[in-house]
C-alpha cells in the first residue's frame, strides 16, 4: 500500500500460541524473539501506511515467551508502537462472556485493543454512542431543571465494551476455518470511532 494512504487499520495479530492458520500450521509457533521482530515489522508498516489523523485499532490478547511465561501483548507492544511515531489514544477492554478455563490461574474474560493515531486523530463519537442507562433521567437543579439530562443520541462511548460476545465454535458468524475470528460487532464498533 502507498505511504499515508489508509485512514484506519482494524486488526488482530496472531498471538504466537500455536494456533493453526490454514496451510501455514507452524506460522504461529515462532521463537519469541523472531515473533517480536515480525511484529515490529508489521507495526512499522502500519505507521507507514496511516495517513495523518489515521487510527490504528490493534486488538490483542496474550502470548508466551520461549520459557512459556504468559505475556500480555498490549504491555509488550505499547512502547514499540509509540516508537513508530504513533500517539496513544485509548486502551479498550473488550469483555468476553465465556472461553477457556485454565487449571492454574484466573480465566481470562477480556481482551484489549490499543488505539493509536498518527498525529491528531479523526474522532466522531456519534456513531459509537450507546443507549443511555437512564434515558428518562432529568436534571434536578440549575437552569436545565426538569429537562432530560442525557444526550438523545446516546451516552458518550467508553473504553469498556461489554455488550459484544466472542464467537464460539458453533456461532453463526464463524464461517471460515480461522481459529479466532473477530465478531462483526467488534469490527463495527472499532470502525465507528
Amino acid at each position: 500500500l502507498p505511504d499515508r494512504s489508509v485512514r484506519l487499520v482494524v486488526t488482530s495479530i496472531p498471538y504466537n500460541i500455536g494456533k493453526a492458520y490454514g496451510e501455514a500450521a507452524g506460522a504461529d509457533r515462532m521463537r519469541h524473539v523472531a515473533y517480536l521482530g515480525w511484529l515490529l515489522q508489521i507495526l512499522s508498516e502500519f505507521s507507514r501506511i496511516l495517513m495523518d489523523g489515521g487510527t490504528l485499532f490493534l486488538q490483542v490478547g496474550s502470548t508466551r515467551d520461549d520459557q512459556e511465561r504468559l505475556i500480555p501483548l498490549d504491555v509488550l507492544l505499547f512502547e514499540w508502537i509509540a516508537k513508530c511515531s504513533l500517539d496513544f489514544q485509548s486502551r479498550v477492554i473488550w469483555t468476553i462472556p465465556h472461553g477457556l478455563t485454565p487449571s492454574n490461574r484466573l480465566a481470562e474474560r477480556h481482551e484489549t485493543a490499543l488505539i493509536f493515531s498518527k498525529g491528531k486523530p479523526i474522532f466522531n463519537a456519534t456513531p459509537a454512542r450507546v443507549p443511555q442507562k437512564q434515558p428518562g433521567k432529568r436534571a434536578f437543579k440549575g437552569p436545565n431543571k426538569g429537562q432530560l439530562s442525557g444526550n438523545p443520541l446516546g451516552a458518550w462511548p467508553s473504553n469498556v465494551w461489554s455488550d459484544i460476545g466472542n464467537l464460539g465454535h458453533n456461532h453463526s458468524e464463524k464461517t471460515t476455518s480461522h481459529p479466532c475470528p473477530f465478531p462483526l460487532a467488534l469490527a463495527r464498533r472499532a470502525t465507528a470511532q
